[in-house]
């Protein structure tokens, strides 16, 4: 869960340059900076009517799930992780600000989209990323906010498994697994009474034709299995701050649609101790746990 298009390339490119001039320049006071920043979230929620948010740790399929949503007619345009630059490059709000005013089309993603799309917004993030942000996300979000889970064992070991291949080390910032903010961020919509809905990845993967239509039907949104299925993407990478040197999601977006899941649980003991690192996969199975134990599969 490509070949790239002239359109596609373009228009990911302006998203980095605008990233990279928004760092440059710097922010304002902290104050005057938020306050300006949830006004331009507020036009963005604004121009598009519906903005609807998937919030999860990494390598958890979320990218496959807002490809379901990029499929909903209402839908028409889709910004991947604005606030990743806010993460791997000390960014302020007004980066993601930026990036969200200029969502992608998704017939530029998807050219199999041959319907005419609404102007719903979809928007991908990462726990970690958006972190202590996170509430600016909460307020645009009109619908339901989606968080996407996965044992934990199998998407941090995803995780290194991604940056060996890339070169990389392949033991990361224990924030980076994204469940510490993952629980900061579900006590937060749950003390606030924000609509949210949870679900796993396995079960959205294992049987599509039973859990996504339960969960757009949360969401509001109607259910057609053409949702399941889509063409391959000319994008050949989605960050904002990698650009096409992104690693993570060339699977997903040459995929043809959601892919059963077939991969084997590591054993917590495969996992390096240094660092404390298995320790973290340990607590972060434990959490996942007790949402799994809490209720149904999508609603938590």
């Amino acid at each position: 869960m490509s070949g790239e298009s002239a359109g596609g390339a373009g228009a990911r490119a302006d998203r980095a340059v605008a990233a990279d001039r928004a760092v440059a320049a710097g922010s304002a006071g902290a104050g005057s900076a938020d306050a300006a920043v949830r006004d331009r979230l507020a036009r963005v929620r604004e121009r598009h009517g519906d903005v609807l948010a998937i919030v999860a740790p990494p390598r958890t399929a979320s990218t496959a799930l807002a490809r379901i949503l990029w499929n909903h007619p209402s839908v028409g345009f889709y910004s991947h992780e604005p606030f990743e630059p806010t993460w791997y490059r000390g960014a302020g709000p007004e980066v993601a600000a930026e990036l969200l005013e200029s969502a992608a089309p998704v017939s530029e993603l998807d050219p199999s989209r041959r319907e005419p799309a609404g102007r719903a917004l979809v928007v991908k993030e990462m726990t970690f990323q958006v972190g202590d942000a996170f509430q600016l996300l909460a307020a645009l979000a009109t619908r339901p906010i989606v968080f996407v889970i996965r044992d934990p064992r199998l998407s941090i070991a995803s995780r290194m498994k991604v940056l060996r291949r890339a070169g990389r080390p392949e033991v990361f910032p224990l924030r980076e697994s994204g469940w510490e903010d993952l629980m900061r961020q579900l006590d937060h919509v749950r003390s606030e009474a924000i609509p949210h809905v949870v679900v796993d990845s396995r079960d959205v993967r294992a049987a599509p034709a039973t859990v996504v239509p339960a969960l757009l039907a949360k969401l509001g949104l109607d259910y057609d299995p053409a949702l399941l299925r889509w063409g391959s993407s000319p994008a050949t990478g989605l960050s904002a701050v990698s650009g096409n040197e992104d690693p993570f999601y060339q699977r997903v977006l040459e995929s043809g649609g959601i892919e059963a899941p077939t991969e084997e649980v590591p054993a917590l003991d495969s996992f390096p101790s240094d660092g404390g690192f298995r320790q973290h996969v340990a607590e972060c199975l434990e959490r996942y746990e007790e949402l799994c134990g809490s209720t149904g599969p999508t609603d938590r």
